[in-house]
């Protein structure tokens, strides 16, 4: 199932206005999300889902720890940035990111990182060089791309 605004907002889909549709599809396994600003909470447990591919997109570390509170059995992550938000200090950094899947998605064995498209990319290679030793030692298979 794919959600997608065809008029975004400067802002995008906020959090909240996906509740309803979340909650008439509690079976839902794979969910594609574009265009999503991170304002508002899900308040909702996807226990079926396995695999979140989110495009397009501006979530800050809250927004990141409340969509992984909500899926609780995900096993596939992927988060593409997108281009909501020019300015990219609405983004996770690499350490919310780290703490948020490890406190919060438990069953994660694949996490795709894509912030080609920010050209004001706060990762630098040591905190990539980081996430990834943490995340091959629960067994976590990561791809990360960085702007260039």
């Amino acid at each position: 199932m794919t959600f997608q605004s065809s008029h975004l907002q400067e802002d995008g889909i906020h959090l909240d206005c996906l509740k309803p549709l979340l909650r008439a599809a509690p079976n839902i396994a794979n969910l594609t999300l574009r265009g999503i600003e991170g304002a508002g909470t899900l308040e909702v447990i996807l226990d079926k889902l396995t695999n979140l591919d989110v495009q397009y997109s501006v979530l800050n570390g809250d927004s990141l720890v409340n969509i992984l509170s909500a899926c609780p059995n995900l096993e596939s992550l992927k988060y593409d940035i997108g281009e909501i938000d020019d300015s990219g200090y609405n983004q996770f950094t690499i350490s919310e990111a780290r703490a948020a899947i490890l406190a919060h998605a438990l069953n994660l064995n694949s996490l795709h990182l894509d912030r080609s498209y920010d050209w004001e990319d706060s990762w630098d290679d040591d905190d990539v060089a980081s996430m990834r030793r943490v995340m091959e030692e629960r067994g976590i298979r990561l791809e990360v791309h960085l702007a260039s």
